[in-house]
């Protein structure tokens, strides 16, 4: 979606199909968020080599073991 600025950014919506009591449609009901810094740091991190892996092996950046 772009903004008003001219930006393009990333949304996540939720909505559903909205009906008057003679269940004809009226148009959908729901809300947009800005997704794009959550988008963007995910790529950031995903783009390092062996983040991931740390994360799913219990491995901390520092190299400290979590217990779970």
């Amino acid at each position: 979606m772009k903004n008003k600025f001219g930006e393009y950014r990333w949304i996540r919506d939720f909505g559903r199909p909205f009906y008057d009591l003679d269940n004809i449609f009226l148009g959908y009901i729901g809300s947009c968020y800005d997704i794009t810094e959550y988008k963007n740091k995910w790529e950031f991190y995903n783009k390092k080599p062996g983040f991931i892996t740390s994360i799913r092996t219990g491995r901390g950046i520092t190299g400290t073991t979590f217990i779970f």
